[in-house]
């Protein structure tokens, strides 16, 4: 009844800048580096720029997510989040509706306020966001036998819908 997927949309002008410019300052430093002075410096940054550059390469352009509800159950279900990398899918994430304990919107793609500061310093967090600095997200908080975690991800409207109907309601 509620099994649903969804695969959010990339944006194109950020995963193209993202190495662009990341490899060209980088490299940019390091030619620099032989004409300036301060060259153990100026190599340094480089390297760093070039590090943080494959980093964010591989996080926003190299995966992709899949965000589902699947049914394991009469009645029960679970929330998935599948990372894809190439031909590669791995389950990254699944939680019974069960233990979800709250799900919000945050408009500005912020942590919100109520979970923010000393509130939310024991929870771990996970980001599953497809584009890096979303416009909004969803805050999903659960509470497994390991603790309080919280996913950051960005469904559609119907798959919050969906999520919101599932998760018990005495729960808060």
């Amino acid at each position: 009844m509620y099994s649903y997927s969804y695969v959010p949309p990339r944006d194109i002008r950020k995963c193209s800048l993202i190495p662009l410019i990341g490899f060209i300052l980088g490299f940019g430093f390091m030619y620099f580096a032989g004409i300036l002075p301060y060259a153990t410096f100026l190599q340094i940054i480089g390297i760093a720029v070039l590090a943080i550059t494959i980093f964010l390469t591989t996080r926003f352009v190299v995966r992709s997510y899949v965000y589902s509800t699947q049914e394991i159950g009469d009645g029960d279900y679970d929330f998935v989040v599948n990372e894809i990398t190439g031909k590669k899918s791995r389950t990254v994430c699944r939680i019974n509706a069960d233990e979800i304990t709250d799900l919000i919107y945050s408009p500005d793609g912020k942590i919100p306020s109520k979970y923010a500061g000393k509130n939310g310093k024991d929870i771990l967090r996970y980001d599953y966001c497809q584009n890096f600095m979303p416009k909004d997200a969803y805050y999903l908080y659960a509470h497994l036998r390991e603790g309080k975690i919280c996913i950051k991800f960005s469904p559609d409207a119907h798959l919050a819908q969906i999520l919101e109907s599932l998760r018990p309601k005495d729960i808060g």
